[in-house]
């Protein structure tokens, strides 16, 4: 585990608040990448293995690069 892993937790009020959504909605942040990990391995026990990290790794890079680029919702 990861600082990232816990930091939402302790952060979903100002999450929620910042959003505009509820904690519960702002728990989700938390809930799905959790539940994602255990399907994405199933998923990936036959792929290459470098694939898989290069794959991984370019989605990492996408969710970096876009959220700067939405405009501002307020």
């Amino acid at each position: 585990m990861v600082v990232s892993d816990f930091v939402p937790v302790g952060a979903l009020s100002q999450i929620s608040d910042g959003m505009g959504v509820t904690e519960g909605t702002a728990g989700l942040l938390v809930t799905l990448p959790a539940l994602a990990a255990p399907a994405a391995t199933v998923l990936m026990r036959r792929l290459d293995r470098r694939l898989a990290i290069i794959g991984l790794t370019a989605l990492i890079a996408v969710s970096c690069v876009l959220p700067p680029q939405r405009p501002a919702s307020r």
